[in-house]
């Protein structure tokens, strides 16, 4: 009876462009091995892999546009929302005014109204998908023992930053209106 025995082996080049020259020489020196027989074969995974990286690449692209749009949806709900806020505040910001407030003050107050409200939603969003995904890995690993997963609390962390930076940049426009509010007219609302 014959006796076939299979082995695998993989060789990793120091450049993809020497994959070529790579397998050459191994197609050379398997076929003295085998004394001729060409019973095995040479597989690159270089164009698989340059294939899957543009694919990485689009869809890295598409969640950056999608992200950018809900950024941009989050921070004109925050000026909304703030803009709402001045206008049903006006008698309290001319309480204010004339009892010495100066425009900076209520300026402020109203900036910063803007990016703790952001921020506590970066917070509660970085929580929320820290949980989702510590939950997913935690299903996965039911399903593939092998399976490893790693939450990035840097992103969290950038997405926290990166929402108090909405607030801030929404925020501006509706705390700058509060401030130049004249407080002989907000008095008289």
């Amino acid at each position: 009876p014959e006796v076939h025995s299979s082995a695998t082996l993989f060789f990793k080049t120091d450049d993809k462009a020497n994959n070529d020259a790579v397998k050459r020489i191994l197609h050379a020196r398997l076929g003295d091995l085998h004394h001729g027989l060409d019973d095995y074969l040479i597989f690159d995974f270089a164009k698989g892999l340059a294939r899957f990286e543009s694919m990485f690449l689009l869809m890295q692209a598409l969640v950056g546009v999608v992200s950018g749009i809900a950024l941009l949806v989050g921070g004109v709900g925050v000026m909304n929302m703030l803009l709402v806020s001045v206008t049903e505040r006006v008698g309290e910001i001319g309480v204010r005014k004339a009892l010495g407030a100066r425009p900076s003050d209520i300026g402020l107050q109203f900036f910063l109204e803007a990016v703790l409200l952001a921020g506590l939603g970066g917070v509660t969003g970085a929580l929320l998908g820290l949980g989702a995904a510590e939950g997913a890995f935690s299903l996965l690993r039911r399903v593939a023992t092998s399976w490893q997963g790693q939450l990035s609390f840097g992103a969290a962390l950038a997405a926290v930053l990166v929402s108090v930076l909405i607030g801030a940049s929404f925020g501006y426009v509706p705390a700058r209106r509060a401030a130049r509010l004249d407080p002989v007219t907000c008095m008289r609302r």
